[in-house]
């Protein structure tokens, strides 16, 4: 299937930790065996995530705690749960539960919040810009590329983003405007994210 419909390389193969052994071997060994016209790899990079917890004990449908990204879009905001699977690297254990769902709607949205905020502003004259800002931004962009570069390592990208996006913030709004209940209703994409939002149900 992959050699009929993606060529006879691919860039990036994946499955669940336990595949890696030996399905994924023995995958790769029939792939090579059954095409002349593959180069010395049949896929650049494999990569195995981890196993996904639902309060702490390993989903299975023998536990009663199976669920599908169907269900769980039916709750959250597609956003709020990319943000999710993002804030841990995808070869480790990720821990589903609401609780922690709707944290990273809270984060998804202030990050959205914080975009739609500096979209609303006038033009700004960059002329004025220090250049001690352009010098930090431009560190800063360096260091996300760096983290994911190094294996995908997205929960330290975010975290990474964090540190510019309260200083955003702050700079944005005065403790009166950040109060301020109609800066909620500035992106509508936003207010799907947060659980807590008024419009929940977008």
């Amino acid at each position: 299937m992959i050699h009929k419909l993606l060529g006879p390389e691919i860039d990036i193969h994946g499955g669940g930790q336990d595949l890696a052994f030996p399905h994924h071997e023995n995958e790769l060994a029939q792939s090579m065996a059954a095409c002349k016209q593959c180069p010395d790899q049949f896929s650049r990079f494999w990569v195995h995530n981890g196993f996904v917890n639902v309060n702490t004990e390993k989903m299975s449908k023998s536990l009663g705690n199976f669920f599908t990204i169907r269900d769980v879009l039916e709750r959250y905001h597609a956003m709020a749960v990319r943000f999710f699977l993002l804030s841990t690297h995808y070869r480790s254990a990720i821990n589903f539960s609401d609780a922690l769902l709707e944290e990273a709607s809270a984060r998804a949205w202030y990050l959205y919040q914080i975009m739609a905020d500096c979209e609303a502003l006038p033009d700004l004259d960059l002329g004025t810009a220090r250049s001690a800002d352009y010098e930090a931004s431009e560190e800063m962009a360096s260091a996300c590329l760096r983290a994911m570069g190094d294996d995908l390592a997205t929960q330290q990208t975010l975290s990474l983003l964090s540190p510019a996006l309260k200083t955003v913030n702050e700079l944005l709004h005065t403790k009166k405007g950040r109060k301020n209940p109609e800066r909620n209703e500035v992106s509508d994409v936003a207010s799907c994210l947060c659980p807590r939002a008024s419009a929940l149900s977008c």
